[in-house]
C-alpha cells in the first residue's frame, strides 16, 4: 500500500541513499594508479547518513503528529512503516556495500609501501636516523603520505 502524501515525504531520503551508493564506487586516477575517492570511514560517516536520518526523524515526528490530532489513516500508517523498513534494508545494504570494498590495486600498493616504511623507521637505529636521515626523524610518514596522497 504506497500513499503519495508519505511517498512525497520520503523523496528526499531516497535521493540521499541514490547518493550514497553513486558515491561507494568512484574512484580517481589513471590506469593502474586509481583509488577511491572516498574512504571507507569517509562513506560511513558521510554527510548522507546525516541527513538520512535527520529527514527521517522529521518525518517520524510528522507522523506522529499527524496521528495524534487523527491527521493520519490507517492506510497512511501502513505506507510509511513500509517505506520507513525499506529505508532501514537499503542502508544497511549499503553500509555492507561500503564495509566490503575492494581496494584498488594501486590502495594495495600504498597500504604495503606504509607498512614496510613504517617497519624500517620502526627499526632503524636511532644513531643511524640521527646521522643521514635527520628530516625523516619526525616527519618520515608524513612525507611518505603525502607522496602517496593519502
Amino acid at each position: 500500500m504506497d500513499n503519495e502524501r508519505i511517498s512525497q515525504k520520503f523523496k528526499k531520503v531516497y535521493r540521499e541513499l541514490d547518493s550514497l551508493n553513486a558515491k561507494i564506487d568512484v574512484q580517481d586516477g589513471w590506469f593502474l594508479f586509481k583509488s577511491h575517492r572516498y574512504t571507507i570511514e569517509e562513506l560511513l560517516e558521510s554527510s548522507n547518513h546525516q541527513r538520512i536520518l535527520t529527514i527521517s526523524a522529521k518525518i517520524g515526528d510528522d507522523i506522529q503528529n499527524w496521528k495524534k490530532n487523527n491527521n493520519l489513516d490507517s492506510e497512511e500508517e501502513e505506507s510509511y512503516f513500509a517505506h520507513r523498513e525499506n529505508i532501514e534494508d537499503i542502508l544497511h545494504e549499503l553500509n555492507l556495500k561500503i564495509e566490503d570494498r575492494e581496494p584498488t590495486l594501486w590502495e594495495h600498493v600504498q597500504v604495503s609501501l606504509e607498512t614496510f616504511t613504517s617497519f624500517v623507521m620502526e627499526n632503524l637505529p636511532d644513531t643511524l636516523i640521527e646521522s643521514f636521515f635527520p628530516a625523516l626523524k619526525n616527519r618520515g610518514m608524513k612525507l611518505l603520505r603525502l607522496v602517496l596522497k593519502r
